[in-house]
């Protein structure tokens, strides 16, 4: 496996991957999420394109981008994710338990192409928004793996599953687990986590 060739020279093994995904529709919000990155002057971003609309959106502008091509879901839903993402009839229509699920599916699929190349990956989802660098923390931790709750903080075993920011390193005991969860989510829809 190679590192998608708009990302060499921008990521290294040193550091970090931010690592986030989008299609043409959302450009709005990736264009947010990048501006507020450069606020921050936090640099390693890697942005998966999920369409060429935007993937030429983003490298007309600079944007560390790749146009991911590796089949991510089934071509079943893919096909459903496609519909969802580029429907504008019903954006509700998106977030329902099931899709939820193929978008979970289809974040760690691009992250475990990322890990299994030996990078650090930090993903984050467009859409979060990030008041300071957290990257020199996370990689402090004394973790292979690390992720983000969706469940109420005064819940008493805070264990909803969000894989809206999450941070993985590179080890074989990581790529297993997240290739478990992946099988999981794949053949069972209720084991979907939150968002």
């Amino acid at each position: 496996p190679v590192l998608p060739e708009p990302l060499v020279g921008i990521v290294s093994k040193e550091s970090t991957v931010i690592l986030t995904a989008a299609n043409y529709r959302n450009r709005a919000l990736l264009m947010n999420f990048v501006c507020n990155l450069r606020r921050l002057q936090i640099h390693h971003l890697a942005i998966a394109a999920l369409d060429d609309e935007l993937y030429r959106h983003a490298i007309t502008r600079g944007l560390p981008v790749y146009l991911e091509t590796t089949p991510v879901l089934s071509s079943s839903d893919e096909t459903t994710l496609t519909s969802l993402l580029t429907s504008e009839s019903n954006p509700k229509a998106v977030f329902t338990p099931a899709t939820r699920g193929l978008f979970s599916q289809l974040r760690l699929r691009i992250a475990l192409r990322i890990l299994k190349l030996g990078y650090d990956v930090l993903w984050s989802d467009p859409d979060t928004v990030w008041l300071r660098d957290p990257t020199d923390l996370i990689e402090r931790m004394d973790v292979d793996f690390a992720f983000t709750s969706a469940a109420p903080p005064s819940t008493p075993e805070n264990s909803a599953l969000s894989l809206a920011l999450f941070y993985a390193r590179p080890t074989e005991p990581t790529i297993t687990t997240l290739t478990t969860l992946l099988s999981t989510l794949s053949s069972t829809p209720s084991a979907t986590p939150s968002d």
